[in-house]
């Protein structure tokens, strides 16, 4: 099963997924790199991050000032998804 297809099934939209690849791909980032990575404005990107984070698929460190943000083991969708279709 293709990642993209795991980040559809768990109920991510499609800004969503980009943003969560972008940050998989850069590892510990920034908004600007990662918001230019997934095609979407910053502005609107920290709100995605924000909405990540609560899922439980993003995470961040707060590094001279600024938040790096990094993404959480793609593994964890998978376990996600199966515990979705359990219930």
């Amino acid at each position: 099963m293709q990642l993209q297809q795991i980040l559809e099934e768990t109920g991510l939209d499609r800004r969503e997924i980009s943003v969560y690849l972008a940050v998989l791909e850069l590892g510990q980032s920034t908004v600007l790199p990662i918001a230019k990575k997934a095609g979407i404005k910053r502005t609107y990107c920290y709100d995605i991050l924000d909405a990540l984070e609560k899922k439980g698929l993003i995470s961040f460190i707060v590094k001279s000032n600024r938040r790096r943000y990094s993404a959480e083991d793609p593994r964890k969708l998978r376990i996600r998804l199966n515990n979705q279709l359990i219930f």
